[in-house]
Parts: C-alpha cells; structure tokens; sequence
C-alpha cells in the first residue's frame, strides 16, 4: 500500500482531535489516507483496548480512512528504544506515506511527545537501505506536526469548515471515552461541553486565516512559495487590537498599528468576540473569558 497522508498517533481518538478535519478534506480531495495509532489506549480510565480499536474502526469510516492499524504498544509506558523505532520503521516502509503528522514535540502526555520521537526517528531510519534487505527503504517526504493543543503560533492552519461535523462524528464514535458513564465522571466531560470546547479552539484557528473552522499545523522547514501576489489569507488592517485571556485570567494585548496613539473615530469601535463562558473584567478593562476571547477593530 502506499499513502498520500499518514498520521501516527499515541492512541485511538488523538488524530480525531488533533487532524482529522484535515484527513476528511485530504480523503474528499482524492488522496489516500491513513491512521497509525500506536497504542490502544489500555491504560484509560474507561473502556477497554479491544473497546478502543473496534471505536477506531468506526471513526476510521467518518474520516474516510484507507488504512487504519493499531501496533499494541504499551500505553503510557511508551518508549523511543530500538525495538519501538525498528518496528515503527518496518510499518512506514510497508505504507510509504509521502507526508506524515506527528503530534506536536511538546505535551502533558509523555506518550504524545515520545510519539513525537518515534515518529520522527522511525521516519529517518526506514529510509536507511540497510536496515533491512527484504524489504524497500522508504522515506517520508513532509512531516508535519498537528499544534492543536500547543500555545504557538502554527506554521499554516487548514480549512476545515466543511469537514468539522463529521470530525466530530468520527470523534463522537468513541463512545467508551464520550458517551454517559460513571468511572471518571469527574473527569470526562459531558458530550455538549466537548462540542463546545473543541468548536472553540477550532473557530479561533479559523480565524487566523479568515475561516469559520481550522486545524493548525507546524513545520521545522521554510515553506517555498512561487507566486507571492496569488499568497492567500488576506493581511490584517492597518489599525487592530488582539486581546487573549488565559485560565489564569492574565492578559495579553498585541497592538498593529502605524500609530498606536492616535486617536480612533467611532466607527474603530472594537468588535468583541467570546468563544467560551464566565466573563471577568482583567486589568486592561477588556471582557475576558476563561478561553479564547479576541476583540478586533472592523477593516
């Protein structure tokens, strides 16, 4: 087999979070596409890993996925040793995907960014001819990192406006993780509240490129572009105000303008945008919510 996109993941339901959207719109566009989960998240407060590979299946047919496969590695134990990489490399020669998504280098989960790890070393190592004789060296051409969940600026964000509600379908099909339960009541949240949360953080990458739904990416090269007059995502007006609010309430203000000082006339009144609840009043006397608020001055 060979793929067009593959994305490897610690465990089932993280590219349906993470690149999904971008999966659908890749499958939709023609490309052949794939999932790698390396775990079958048998460390999880609910459900069990057979549970999670057989939900992965079904969110596998939501994205349109051509393959999808699940190594077995130990869950929260992941390691990036030989044994890990070797294996890894063997299934990347097998699906010689030219693009490849890692989770971001960065996480609260040692299983994302050691994901991460051997990702990218099983990438470099299953292009290496020697490495095994009986069978095709392959190497990636692209590998890109999702940043959902990083507190960076991304390299590119996807439009996914069309796809996110059957990402989320795809997500919701994990119904040992989602749907009603007692174990870990306290720490799973309602099926509304993962709707809102993640349309949230998708609608606030949206607009950085001037869309209603996004997916951020990240990549470590200089991307080439041949025509810079046909560049799109129009620039931002010459006079703008950013205002984001973190959980600790702490504001942050980026002001673009030629002249910060001068005076606004009415019609630079600031739109405000709020894509979350509980509004509080932070020091610069802008409306802050625990998520993502954004005011911005109308072009």
């Amino acid at each position: 087999m060979s793929l067009d996109v593959l994305a490897i993941a610690a465990h089932p339901d993280d590219v349906e979070q993470t690149c999904g959207g971008t999966l659908i719109r890749m499958a939709e566009a023609g490309y052949k596409t794939g999932v790698l989960d390396l775990t079958a998240g048998d460390m999880g407060t609910r459900g069990t890993p057979e549970e999670r590979i057989a939900e992965s299946e079904a969110a596998g047919k939501h994205l349109r996925l051509q393959f999808r496969g699940n190594l077995r590695m130990p869950d929260a134990r992941l390691e990036n040793n030989i044994a890990a990489r070797m294996t890894l490399a063997a299934k990347i020669r097998e699906l010689q995907p030219r693009v490849v998504i890692l989770p971001y280098w960065e996480g609260r989960h040692p299983d994302h960014y050691r994901c991460c790890e051997l990702g990218y070393e099983a990438c470099f190592l299953s292009g290496l001819e020697k490495l095994d004789p009986y069978t095709e060296p392959h190497r990636p051409f692209k590998i890109l990192y999702s940043g959902l969940y990083t507190n960076i600026k991304p390299s590119f964000v996807v439009d996914i406006s069309a796809q996110f509600e059957r990402r989320m379908s795809a997500l919701l099909s994990y119904t040992s993780q989602y749907g009603a339960g007692d174990a870990g009541s306290d720490l799973f949240p309602q099926e509304q509240e993962i709707r809102e949360r993640l349309a949230a953080i998708a609608r606030f990458y949206g607009n950085l490129i001037g869309v209603r739904y996004g997916e951020p990416f990240i990549v470590k090269e200089a991307m080439e572009i041949a025509d810079i007059v046909a560049l799109p995502v129009r620039s931002p007006a010459s006079e703008s105000t950013v205002c984001l609010s973190t959980k600790t309430f702490g504001c942050r203000k980026t002001l673009a303008s030629s002249n910060p000082t001068s005076s606004r006339s009415p019609s630079s009144t600031p739109r405000i945008f709020l894509i979350s609840l509980g509004k509080v009043i932070c020091p610069c006397r802008r409306i802050l919510t625990r998520g993502i608020v954004f005011s911005i001055f109308p072009r």
